[in-house]
């Protein structure tokens, strides 16, 4: 079983439900990133035929968000792509809701704007006034995040409290 399959089992306990609304959250962005060796290929319906994309997931508590790599190119498993990002929010005939990233492959050329990064939802470096975030759904504790492509994202340690004498 691939990682994202045993993520997706784990995340997910109960029967599939319909979807019935899918809504661009943000787009634009530019993000360079790793697309695993075991990247779950699938397809969906698209207007005159079926589309084919790759899948993978970054855990967060509570379960995953899953990122598309919509491409008919299984070759770009385990390579580092440029690829045009958009949060994407899907609704379920059950009430959960959840957020997901569309990835478009770019030309090797494109310019890299933003850092992409998913975090537990707990104090951090990514609180910046140039930081875009996005909280998740519950039961997903987290955020995705579009730093500066310098930026540091990073969960703060938590400080331990000092013998006071």
């Amino acid at each position: 079983m691939s990682s994202i399959a045993a993520a997706h089992e784990a995340a997910s306990p109960r029967t599939a439900a319909a979807v019935i609304s899918r809504t661009v959250i943000h787009s634009g962005p530019v993000v360079k990133i790793k697309v695993p060796a075991d990247a779950t290929e699938g397809s969906y319906l698209g207007q005159k035929k079926r589309v084919p994309f790759l899948q993978f997931s970054r855990t967060l508590p509570g379960g995953v968000v899953n990122l598309f790599v919509h491409t008919g190119a299984l070759h770009l498993r385990g390579t580092t792509i440029l690829a045009k990002a958009t949060v994407m929010k899907k609704v379920l005939d059950d009430g959960r809701e959840f957020l997901y990233v569309d990835l478009a492959p770019l030309p090797p050329t494109a310019k890299v704007t933003h850092r992409l990064a998913f975090m537990p939802d707990v104090v951090g470096s990514w609180h910046g006034k140039d930081h875009v975030t996005f909280g998740t759904p519950k039961p997903i504790i987290g955020r995705i995040i579009f730093a500066p492509p310098n930026a540091k994202v990073a969960v703060a340690e938590v400080l331990k409290p000092t013998a006071r004498n």
